[in-house]
C-alpha cells in the first residue's frame, strides 16, 4: 500500500445541517471531475476502455439512445489533447 504524497482538500461554506452535507459532497465531485479530466488523455485508449466497461456493467441498452460507444467517446473528445 502507498500513501499519497499530496492531499487534496475541499472547502464548501455551510449553512444547514443538511444542505452542508450536499454542498460538500458537489465540492467534492468537482475535485474528482478535475482529476478525471486531467489525468483521462493521459491514457485515452484505456480511459474509453474502461468507461465502456463501466457503462456496460451501470447502463442497460435502450432503445432510442445513443450507443454506449458515441457516449464514451463523446465524453473524451472534450477532455482529450489536441
Amino acid at each position: 500500500m502507498r500513501a499519497a504524497y499530496e492531499g487534496l482538500i475541499t472547502h464548501a461554506w455551510e449553512s444547514a445541517p443538511r444542505a452542508g452535507a450536499m454542498v460538500s459532497r458537489i465540492a467534492q465531485l468537482v475535485l474528482v471531475d478535475c482529476l478525471f479530466l486531467g489525468v483521462a488523455p493521459l491514457g485515452y485508449e484505456q480511459t474509453i476502455d474502461a468507461l465502456k466497461r463501466t457503462r456496460d456493467v451501470s447502463h442497460p441498452v435502450r432503445r432510442g439512445s445513443p450507443s454506449r460507444r458515441e457516449c464514451c467517446v463523446f465524453v473524451l473528445q472534450r477532455a482529450a489533447p489536441t
